[in-house]
């Protein structure tokens, strides 16, 4: 979100978001009707959602549009349906930078005005962490440096002072070149050995089969493997980085035959690990006969959102599907992961 957005915005006292009490009415779904679709209605509008619908408390067509509208912009899975993650986007989305302070906290402030501060602070040279719209200790120790550089009071708080002098640098260029460079010397200087590389696994419950496949056949040449098995991107995320794997394949099946892969993209960011994990399995999906087209896609859901290390998504065929091809569709994952530890990074790029 730019400083100087035009749309009009709430103005908020609050520091950090509490016990939010939308969470015991999700999923928000057509046909509904209460405060609960009056609410997600009003905050469509504030976040200037395009054709946002009326506040007439029920989920109608329109509202449904406009929750796929804001999903696809925002990076999520395009449902029509206002789920948790969802929910937590919009909300995020109603702070710009200098609404609220911000600074290091627990539970840790989010927002698309941490967001902007991180896209700054890496354009600057401050930061070179992804840009992820948390703010956590990374981001303290750069609004800190910056804040010496530029003789304010050293507190790592983003408050006015930080804000002005921002405004004052002028708006930026949106690309964090700090963070990509960051992530590229990181995989550069990683070994290329799969033996004793910590790869990290995991799956919502849809297939568990799969990923004890996945992690067999790691294990079976010489890798440290960890099988993850949450319905929540987060706590997934979280179990992922305290592996501190070397990188993370999240699988599911899908409705529809084909396969979607998605790694971390956002605002000024975008993973090339990730990617480039995402172009390999690609190609050994399409040479496994497949049935459907093989997409690749940038996304902010939480899971790619909140690992720390280059992430995958992999949403691989229908399930009857995989229950036949679950040995090929294992092999062509192993063999990526095993690829890509060699070569993190496309050589062309």
């Amino acid at each position: 979100m730019s400083t100087d957005d035009p749309r009009p915005r709430p103005r908020r006292s609050e520091t950090g978001p509490g016990p939010d009490p939308m969470s015991r009415s999700l999923p928000l779904e057509p046909g509904l009707v209460g405060d609960a679709v009056r609410d997600l209605q009003i905050r469509l509008r504030l976040v200037g959602v395009r054709d946002a619908p009326d506040v007439s408390g029920r989920f109608d067509d329109a509202t449904s549009v406009a929750v796929t509208t804001f999903q696809v912009t925002s990076g999520l899975e395009p449902t029509g349906i206002c789920d948790h993650p969802t929910w937590s986007a919009l909300v995020e989305s109603g702070f710009a930078l200098g609404d609220r302070l911000l600074y290091h906290r627990i539970p840790m402030l989010r927002g698309d005005d941490v967001a902007f501060l991180q896209r700054r602070l890496g354009e600057l040279g401050f930061l070179s962490g992804r840009v992820d719209g948390i703010f956590g200790p990374e981001t303290e120790a750069a609004v800190r440096s910056f804040q010496r550089n530029t003789a304010l009071v050293t507190d790592g708080v983003a408050g006015p002072d930080v804000v002005a002098q921002l405004r004052r640098l002028g708006p930026g260029s949106g690309t964090v070149t700090k963070a990509v460079l960051t992530e590229r010397l990181a995989l550069l200087a990683a070994p290329n050995d799969l033996a004793g590389a910590r790869v990290a696994v995991g799956e919502p419950g849809t297939v568990p089969a799969l990923v004890h496949n996945v992690t067999a056949r790691l294990d079976a040449n010489g890798a440290m493997s960890l099988a993850i098995h949450h319905p929540d991107g987060s706590a997934t995320a979280g179990e992922a980085n305290r592996f501190d794997a070397r990188c993370f394949v999240g699988c599911t099946s899908r409705v529809e035959p084909g396969a979607v892969l998605s790694y971390y993209e956002t605002t000024g960011f975008a993973s090339a690990g990730g990617r480039h994990l995402a172009e390999i399995l690609a190609i050994h999906l399409e040479t496994s006969d497949i049935p459907g087209r093989v997409s690749i896609r940038g996304m902010r859901i939480p899971v790619l959102r909140e690992t720390r290390m280059p992430a995958l998504w992999c949403e691989i065929g229908t399930p009857a599907w995989l229950v036949e091809h679950g040995s090929k569709v294992a092999t062509g994952i192993t063999t990526a992961v095993t690829e890509w530890i060699a070569c993190p990074l496309d050589e062309h790029e």
